[in-house]
């Protein structure tokens, strides 16, 4: 997330979140945590995927959406360190 801080002042608080799930990938447990901006979760959010056993974030992923009343016009998504193609599969999920 650091990379977005300077924009995005709200991350460094986390912002609204909800407690973290598990997710498995190649027979290794993950922890996914997600949050958004408070009282804008449609327009900015967050998920980020956590290895318990090497304690650090492994991949992860920001969101800005556009919109027009309830139509989306546009999405962008800023992917976070090295997230490849499988953890980008599982992190989607939590992006909406």
């Amino acid at each position: 997330m650091k990379p977005l801080l300077d924009e995005y002042a709200w991350l460094s608080a986390y912002g609204t979140t909800t407690p973290g799930v598990v997710e498995s990938l190649d027979d290794k447990n993950y922890e996914i945590y997600w949050g958004c901006k408070p009282h804008d979760c449609v327009v900015q959010s967050y998920a980020v995927m956590y290895d318990p056993e090497e304690k650090e974030m492994v991949a992860g992923a920001f969101v800005e959406n556009s919109y027009d009343d309830n139509l989306l016009l546009k999405a962008e998504i800023f992917w976070l360190g090295h997230t490849d193609l499988d953890k980008a599969r599982v992190l989607g999920k939590y992006l909406y």
